[in-house]
C-alpha cells in the first residue's frame, strides 16, 4: 500500500505540484463481513462525478 502512495506522490509531483499532503485511515469491522471490493464500491460512490 505504501508503494502505491509513493507512486501517486511521485506522479503528482512530476506534474509540477511542489507540496503534497496525504492522510490515510484504515478501518476494519469485526461485527460484520467486509470485502475490499465492497470498500472500493463505497469509496467510488462517494467520489464526485465530473
Amino acid at each position: 500500500m505504501l508503494a502505491a502512495i509513493e507512486t501517486c506522490h511521485r506522479t503528482v509531483s512530476a506534474m509540477g505540484h511542489p507540496r503534497l499532503f496525504t492522510m490515510i485511515a484504515i478501518n476494519t469491522r469485526a461485527d460484520r463481513d467486509q470485502t475490499l471490493e465492497g470498500k472500493v464500491v463505497r469509496v467510488e460512490a462517494l467520489l464526485p462525478r465530473n
